[in-house]
């Protein structure tokens, strides 16, 4: 495959959608990493994995559920009680995307 490269606008386009703030240096730094990490996946993505077993991570952790009944909670009354700001039962946090 083709080598692909990150340029310093996409980096910079990436860095506005986190609310990062990069200067010159980092931006050009953070292009040929970002460049750097995509190409090794491209090597990785040629490789025959096809007798390679699928995993969804590799701890071997599982999940655990309650197997005898519900466990008791907190009401919504005691959910909400330690909020800042609440509306219709919901509560209300500082917004993570700006809306135009």
């Amino acid at each position: 495959m083709a080598e692909q490269k990150i340029s310093e606008e996409q980096v910079k386009h990436i860095a506005v959608l986190n609310k990062l703030k990069l200067s010159d240096s980092e931006v050009e730094r953070f292009s040929a990493l970002f460049t750097d990490t995509l190409n090794y996946m491209n090597v990785i993505g040629e490789l025959d994995t096809s007798k390679v077993k699928e995993t969804s991570h590799v701890t071997g952790e599982k999940n655990v559920f309650l197997t005898k009944g519900n466990k008791a909670t907190l009401t919504k009354k005691a959910a909400l009680s330690n909020a800042k700001e609440t509306i219709d039962g919901l509560i209300i946090t500082k917004g993570v995307f700006d809306r135009e």
